[in-house]
C-alpha cells in the first residue's frame, strides 16, 4: 500500500523532531554536554546551544518524514523507523559531524574509547528516534480516522 508523502507529514515530522529534541536536550542538559552542541558553532551560552540542538531536531524530523513517510504510517513501525534512524543520527552526528565541525580528524572518534566516552549519546538518540517515530506514527494513524 502507497501512503503519500504530503505538506501535513511534515509537520508531523517537525512535531515529532521538536518533541524528541526537547527530552533529548533536557537529558543532554543533566548530562552537562549540551554546550557541546553550542560550541559548533561558536555559541558559549546555554540558550543558544538548546536552540541549536532544537533546530537541528526539527531539521531530522522533517527529513525523518521525508525519507520514511511510506513506511511510517503506523506507531509500531514508526517507532521502530524512529529508533534506528535515531542510532544512525548517533554515528553520524556526534562520531562524524562533530569531529569535522570541531576540526578534528575523524578517527580521533572512531575508535572503541571515544564511542564509549558518547555512548549516554547513543541512548539519548534513541530516546529521540523514540518519541520522533511515536509522535510521527501516531499522528499519521490519526490521520486515516479523520479521512
Amino acid at each position: 500500500m502507497h501512503h503519500s508523502c504530503t505538506s501535513q507529514n511534515i509537520g508531523y515530522g517537525f512535531l515529532g523532531g521538536l518533541l524528541g529534541g526537547i527530552v533529548f536536550a533536557m537529558i543532554m542538559a543533566k548530562l552537562g554536554v549540551i554546550s557541546t552542541i553550542g560550541s559548533m558553532l561558536g555559541l558559549s551560552n546555554l540558550f543558544g546551544a538548546f536552540f541549536t540542538h532544537l533546530i537541528i531536531s526539527i531539521i531530522m524530523g522533517v527529513i525523518f518524514a521525508l525519507l520514511f513517510c511510506n513506511l511510517a504510517y503506523k506507531p509500531l513501525p514508526a517507532t521502530i523507523w524512529g529508533i534506528i534512524y535515531g542510532i544512525f543520527w548517533w554515528f553520524l552526528g556526534p562520531l562524524t559531524l562533530m569531529s569535522i565541525l570541531l576540526g578534528e580528524p575523524i578517527e580521533t572518534r572512531w575508535n572503541l574509547a571515544s564511542m564509549q566516552r558518547v555512548l549516554s549519546g547513543l541512548y539519548g538518540h534513541i530516546i529521540y528516534g523514540l518519541i520522533l517515530g511515536l509522535t510521527y506514527g501516531w499522528l499519521r494513524s490519526k490521520e486515516k480516522k479523520r479521512r
